[in-house]
């Protein structure tokens, strides 16, 4: 602090007029050593208080800069090292395998690149270099792989009638099929033959309803997989998959549903509703798209039907322009957008 005597004097002067005992003067603050304050003083106090030796600057007393005493200037050393505008590491080689990028996504780009993280399968031309319980698929990355021929189970009740368990359902007879069981996945059973109906799915590209994206990349590509499937296990539910009785009636389905909301239709207050595995959040919802019994457990405007061919019946819009997998071609599906309206051919490249 500067000294001022004549303030002080006055002070001396003024406790005397109220007939008080004339005080000594407080002691001089102790000056800075640096960029902090008068030691002593109370720190923060929100005012500038010269004292004789260093300035305070702009800072209150007692305060120290985050940087070399200029607080938020972006400066390497301090508070603009970790919390600024920095490209963020993706944490993985997505957005066109670009390992760092000024967001979320590339700029330009929208999807992400799940063939770099595949999981390498064997390697084949055809299906005589897999093994007996594989097929040789396109993997959606350009190349050629063996992967599972079928549903997996843990006995032949897991599997179609006249199907038997053999790691993987099977038909009796090589290459034909007695439901989507006996197929691999991403396939349904059309007519005795297994027929490729993998569309590909990914952030801006969500799966109809009764389906979910599979981005494990442990099959290629991410593509849309039934959500809802026969089970008599869960050894033949894909994932973390339950194998439970939705709709009441004892008949188990692979059904993914482990939250909050509902994990069978008894949990769905409302008129109509039903618990179906939502496309995007791939959890049970309740609403007007979930397995059914009959059509009176549907909405107003919906049909229960069994469109993948597996003899599991969901509510679905009324109308449309397929009723089943073999009105689309192969590399489409039957199914409602998410966005809604009656079933039709939806197709997408893996």
């Amino acid at each position: 602090m500067i000294r001022a005597p004549l303030g002080l004097a006055a002070l001396v002067l003024l406790g005397a007029c109220d007939g008080e005992t004339n005080r000594p003067p407080p002691p001089p603050p102790v000056p800075d050593s640096g960029p902090r304050a008068d030691t002593g003083v109370m720190d923060m106090d929100a005012m500038v208080l010269p004292d004789g030796a260093l300035p305070d600057g702009a800072l209150p007393d007692g305060a120290t800069g985050m940087d070399g005493a200029t607080p938020m200037d972006g400066a390497t050393t301090g508070d603009g090292a970790t919390m600024d505008a920095a490209t963020l590491p993706d944490g993985a080689p997505i957005d066109a395998s670009d390992p760092t990028d000024s967001g979320p996504f590339d700029p330009g780009v929208s999807s992400i690149d799940f063939c770099s993280m595949v999981t390498p399968g064997t390697p084949c031309a055809s299906g005589v270099d897999c093994a007996a319980d594989e097929a040789c698929i396109a993997n959606g990355c350009g190349q050629m792989r063996c992967y599972p021929a079928g549903r997996g189970c843990a006995d032949d009740m897991d599997c179609a009638a006249g199907s038997t368990c053999m790691g993987v359902c099977s038909a009796s007879t090589p290459g034909a099929c007695n439901d989507s069981r006996d197929c691999p996945a991403g396939h349904s059973c059309d007519a005795g033959s297994c027929v490729d109906r993998r569309i590909g799915c990914g952030p801006t590209a969500a799966c109809p309803w009764g389906f979910y994206c599979e981005a494990s990349g442990m099959r290629g590509a991410a593509y849309c997989l039934k959500s809802h499937s026969p089970c008599n296990s869960v050894a033949a539910c894909p994932g973390f998959g339950a194998c439970r009785d939705v709709t009441g009636t004892g008949s188990t389905i692979c059904h993914w549903s482990g939250g909050p909301s509902c994990r069978n239709n008894a949990d769905c207050p409302m008129l109509g509703e039903v618990c179906g595995t939502h496309p995007e959040f791939i959890d049970g919802v309740c609403g007007n798209f979930g397995p059914c019994a009959t059509a009176g457990d549907c909405a107003t405007g919906f049909e229960c039907r069994d469109l993948w061919g597996d003899g599991v019946t969901e509510c679905v819009p009324s109308g449309g322009s397929c009723t089943s997998q073999s009105d689309c071609s192969a590399g489409a599906v039957c199914g409602v957008p998410l966005a809604g309206g009656a079933p039709r051919c939806i197709s997408r490249p893996l």
